[in-house]
């Protein structure tokens, strides 16, 4: 009883380690799940905000595409003094008065009066007012300064009046019908004129995550005690079988001495070993065969028996599967008690004692050297039918070899589909199969054969031809090597296959994926490789590189109007415009949609001298594309059209040079330049600073 305390201490602690892993996944699948459930909850808060402030922007350009609504005033909704327009007040003919609200009189009556129906707050502001009452509060101010530097958006989740509100601001811009009333402020068309805010109560959403955080944390809690449970069941069954183990221990080691003598008499070549790889037991159909003694045999000795050629191979093949202590299949040669080595089938197999612990191995041979030679000339026989049938539609050809030479060749007769050459024209000049191979490829193909002649298996190889009638093709040469029961090599047969038709569609596929199908200039897959290598080599040489992202500022009304094949002709004529204006080494690229983008490096150590160099060529496109486009369009049974169409560019340009952003970045920041030059009325470029 005493020698079972170790075992069941192990397995205590085995199970420890269990039970600590399960508990950390629970625990971490839990705090994972409570994790996704906070961002569930701001993501639905920003959501219902966004409706908010689209539903307000909706709003009021409704409002503003009427110029305004007029009302009967009242106390409630007394005239805009703050409104100094014509016809801000007047009179119906049945004598009824009328107020007029201006877009943003109306919205604020409207986010003041009904808000609070839905407890969602919002309310249109300006860092420069009219009324008092759209005054921005200090998280507004903020976020109008924001949009002045060109944010988009700005999100925030804030405290108010005690209780958590998920506010969201989106700019206003100026449009044409603002100008009716702002006009006077100095505000022009794009300007940045105020924005509307709208704050979104969290105290329901986050009762909802909290109802979810207690469902989560009982449905772990329920699966870490089915875990718990499944492990005590599993520990009681370990036990029960250690114990059984422990009887079997004494019946193995009687088993192995019965083994012994009984391997002495059997008719076949036993082997055993340890658990350290030492062979410790031969019987005595082994020793009879080899004719050497117990002594010269155990431990590693028995290897020297082994042929030089395969001792390597049979050493691994016996290590490998000590190693994951599974069962072996291998075969080699062994000297026989005469001198001649017999070719033996090796089969070993895992010992284990009834606790499971690994005894070594236990092996058995058996000389299969005549079935191995029929063995080979029947896979010689099989291969050479195969090919035969295989290859009746390509090129076959066989090479006899003596002494490691290739001494006769013989080619079927459909080489001369392949190459234009006559099985009579091969043979009348031994080096054809050479020369027809283009030069650049010749020390590829003769280092390939080398191989061969080494008796090395070769994977396919591909390479040029030139036909009998001057044309190049693609073949691949497959080959198949023919040896003798020790492994001499006595033939190899080749079959050679066109594949030129193969290797057109793998360039078709290449350029589907890295060129756009309707400009051929590389996409942005391409882009991206190429600026990676530009910066890499920019960071190296110390020369700066520029990165210019173009927009057509007039494509979409020709789209619009005309269709988009036409504007597919002028997506094509953009391209090659573009091209025209930079060196072959640069690149440019198509983006999407109406981008392009162009990329040169190599520009100059300075910085001041490479911003010149960017800007000369950036001018240069510039006015390129701002010429006239005339774009012919035939329809089928109709005349041709000539349409002409005028369309300038928006082009943002960044340097970089040692950067350690990535290319994305770059393309960001040119993006960014760009619209700075839209915003400054288009038709030009802009720096990114």
């Amino acid at each position: 009883m005493k020698s079972d305390a170790p075992d069941n201490r192990n397995l205590l602690r085995k199970y420890g380690l269990v039970l600590v892993g399960w508990s950390t996944l629970v625990a971490v699948s839990l705090a994972w799940n409570l994790h996704h459930e906070g961002r569930n909850t701001l993501n639905s808060a920003s959501a219902a905000a966004r409706a908010s402030v689209n539903k307000d922007i909706i709003f009021r350009k409704w409002v503003a595409s009427h110029g305004g609504v007029y009302v009967a005033p009242s106390e409630r909704t007394p005239p805009n003094p703050y409104l100094n327009v014509p016809d801000r007040d007047v009179v119906t003919s049945t004598g009824k008065p009328l107020t007029l609200m201006n877009p943003a009189y109306a919205l604020r009556e409207m986010q003041s009066n009904f808000s609070d129906e839905y407890g969602i707050q919002s309310h249109i502001t300006s860092l420069k007012p009219f009324n008092p009452k759209n005054a921005a509060d200090a998280w507004e101010a903020g976020a109008l300064t924001r949009f002045e530097r060109g944010s988009k958006e700005f999100l925030e989740v804030q405290q108010i009046d005690g209780q958590p509100y998920m506010r969201l601001m989106q700019p206003l811009v100026v449009e044409s019908d603002c100008l009716k009333c702002h006009a006077q402020q100095g505000y022009k068309l794009g300007d940045i004129r105020g924005g509307i805010s709208t704050s979104v109560p969290l105290k329901t959403y986050l009762a909802h995550e909290r109802e979810r955080g207690i469902e989560l944390a009982l449905s772990h809690g329920a699966i870490w005690l089915i875990g718990l449970a499944g492990l005590g069941f599993s520990y009681r069954r370990e036990r029960r079988m250690d114990i059984e183990s422990e009887k079997l221990a004494n019946a193995l080691h009687e088993s192995e001495s019965r083994f012994r003598t009984i391997a002495d008499v059997a008719p076949i070549m036993i082997w055993m070993s340890d658990t350290g790889k030492r062979c410790n037991f031969f019987n005595k159909g082994w020793l009879q065969f080899t004719g050497r003694s117990m002594e010269q045999e155990v431990g590693a000795r028995w290897l020297e028996s082994v042929h030089p050629d395969d001792r390597k191979s049979c050493i691994n093949a016996h290590a490998d599967a000590f190693d994951a202590r599974r069962e072996f299949h291998t075969e080699y040669r062994l000297r026989r008690y005469d001198g001649e080595y017999r070719w033996l089938a090796d089969h070993g197999v895992p010992r284990f004692d009834g606790a499971g612990a690994f005894l070594g191995y236990i092996g058995n041979c058996v000389d299969i050297t005549d079935s191995k030679q029929m063995e080979s000339d029947l896979r010689l026989s099989e291969a050479r039918y195969k090919r035969i049938t295989e290859g009746l539609t390509d090129y076959q050809y066989t090479v006899q070899i003596e002494n490691g030479r290739a001494v006769q060749t013989t080619q079927s007769s459909d080489c001369v589909t392949v190459t234009g050459y006559t099985a009579e024209e091969f043979a009348a000049n031994p080096y054809l199969w050479i020369q027809m191979v283009v030069p650049e490829d010749r020390e590829r193909i003769r280092e390939h054969v080398r191989q061969v002649l080494m008796g090395k298996d070769v994977p396919p190889i591909e390479h040029h031809i030139i036909r009998k009638d001057g044309k190049i093709r693609w073949v691949s040469d497959t080959i198949i090597l023919f040896k003798d029961a020790s492994g001499k090599l006595l033939s190899y047969d080749g079959v050679i296959k066109d594949i030129t038709e193969r290797k057109k569609t793998e360039e078709l596929i290449r350029n589907m994926a890295f060129y756009d199908s309707l400009t051929q200039l590389p996409n942005r897959r391409m882009l991206n490789d190429r600026l990676g290598q530009a910066m890499a080599a920019s960071k190296r040489s110390g020369l700066y590189g520029a990165l210019m992202f173009l927009d057509l500022d007039n494509f979409k009304p020709l789209n619009d109007t005309y269709g988009h094949d036409i504007g597919d002709l002028l997506l094509i004529e953009v391209a090659r415009r573009l091209t025209g204006c930079v060196r072959e080494m640069d690149t440019v690229a198509r983006f999407g949609g109406d981008e392009f983008v162009v990329m040169f490096s190599e520009l100059d150590a300075d910085k001041t001298e490479s911003i010149a160099q960017a800007s000369i060529v950036a001018e240069k496109i510039r006015a390129t594309l701002a010429e006239p486009y005339l774009l012919a369009r035939k329809q089928e049974g109709q005349a041709e059209i000539t349409i002409e169409h005028h369309c300038t560019s928006s082009i943002g340009v960044v340097l970089f040079i040692d950067h350690e952003a990535s290319p994305g970045d770059i393309i960001k920041w040119a993006d960014m330049a760009m619209y700075q030059a839209k915003d400054g009325g288009r038709n030009r470029y802009h720096f990114y600073e």
